[in-house]
């Protein structure tokens, strides 16, 4: 309802109406040349200004509140060792499902002839040794972790190590319809991440010898087989690229296990490098197809 729809609908005298001044001498009629109804609108007009300015403070106090408020919120998280990744995809304005593990490198160069060599050098300390390639950088991977809070305890003890993102974007069917058959087994990457990341910290630690490595990655090994079967039986014939590539992800699971378990020495290192691998090469498919 505008101005004038909210006033006409009162019904005004239109007389003129008189005030009066003192001029020291006595009081005289003075002409008021405004119609009350122009009188009214003028007096609203004021009310509504000076409304509008005390308005517009509170609003202006309440925003510096809460910006202090969450800025104190931020700066306690952080200082407590909190991720600010977090904040900068909160307010970015782009939220992505995904989940992210953190892999520890120990040097990184241009040059992948000098990265391989380092690589290997870290293999023979145990550690993964996997070359990542980020942009123009080759890293070398020592592992990778869960959480982000591992993998700084291993930088805080390695100075000169650092820490680089692996980002799985969540698997969606609805986008790839041919990956409908695919939905129960979405997060095998994980199993299989998860069985040689465990199985390479507790050999590293005496717990158990290689034979009861592959004793204990043996049901892994065999979920995927019979899972890649599946899969591969399910989409014959109506393979699209995204299930072609899918297909690869299975393999190169599978085959990682084959590999690993046909070993009997090195396997620490062994099982840290295909952890990483598996979870790099899905990395770079669900970032394709999913992000």
């Amino acid at each position: 309802m505008g101005k004038s729809e909210g006033y006409d609908k009162y019904r005004y005298d239109s007389r003129v109406l008189y005030g009066t001044v003192s001029d020291g001498t006595g009081e005289h009629a003075v002409e008021d040349v405004r119609t009350p109804r122009e009188m009214r609108l003028q007096e609203h007009s004021k009310r509504e200004g000076n409304a509008g300015g005390k308005g517009r403070k509170r609003a202006i106090v309440l925003c510096l509140i809460l910006f202090l408020f969450a800025l104190t919120v931020f700066l306690a998280d952080v200082l407590k060792g909190g991720s600010i990744s977090s904040y900068v995809a909160l307010f970015g304005g782009k939220s992505e499902k995904r989940t992210t593990y953190y892999a520890v490198y120990a040097t990184h160069s241009t040059d992948a002839g000098i990265s391989y060599k380092n690589a290997a050098a870290i293999q023979a300390e145990g550690g993964a040794g996997y070359v990542m390639k980020c942009g123009e950088e080759y890293y070398v991977m020592v592992s990778a972790y869960p959480s982000e809070a591992e993998a700084n305890s291993v930088v805080e003890k390695h100075r000169n190590y650092g820490i680089t993102e692996i980002k799985i974007y969540d698997f969606s069917a609805e986008r790839h319809p041919t990956l409908a058959s695919a939905e129960s087994g979405k997060d095998l990457y994980k199993k299989a991440y998860e069985a040689l990341y465990g199985a390479a910290n507790e050999m590293a630690s005496g717990l158990y010898g290689a034979s009861e490595l592959k004793k204990k990655l043996s049901p892994t090994r065999e979920e995927i087989a019979a899972y890649e079967e599946s899969f591969r039986g399910a989409v014959s014939g109506s393979e699209d690229a995204v299930a072609i590539e899918y297909k690869v992800q299975l393999k190169e699971m599978l085959a990682a296990f084959d590999n690993l378990l046909s070993h009997d020495k090195d396997l620490v290192a062994e099982a840290r490098y295909y952890s990483v691998m598996i979870l790099h090469s899905y990395s770079l498919f669900t970032e394709k197809y999913f992000k």
